[in-house]
């Protein structure tokens, strides 16, 4: 497969400020577009996306290192000039075990 044509496991991508959807060229963009703020959205259970984020990112380390790696708490923290965020997934039948529930990392 065409390394530009991979979308490395991203789900979905937007553009913010303003929002608009974009799609897997995000990966491969440069110039205004790139400097951009972006939300991309990786299943990280996907191989391609834990490569993209470890090998292409651009990210520090242990940005990379909390978005990969799984954590059972919720949380807020420092890394660096950003910040990590781990929050409960949402769940719409309450009736399940709640330590099944979902992470969502940003």
């Amino acid at each position: 497969m065409d390394d530009a044509a991979d979308n490395h496991g991203l789900v979905c991508a937007f553009h913010l400020d303003p929002v608009q959807p974009f799609d897997g060229d995000a990966l491969v963009s440069s110039g205004d577009a790139a400097s951009r703020p972006r939300w991309l959205h990786f299943n990280v259970a996907d191989a391609r996306a834990r490569r993209w984020l470890q090998e292409e990112s651009g990210l520090p380390p242990a940005a990379v290192k909390a978005l990969i790696e799984p954590d059972p708490r919720v949380h807020v923290e420092r890394i660096g000039a950003g910040m990590l965020a781990v929050l409960s997934d949402v769940h719409h039948d309450f009736g399940t075990d709640p330590e099944g529930f979902g992470k969502i990392r940003v």
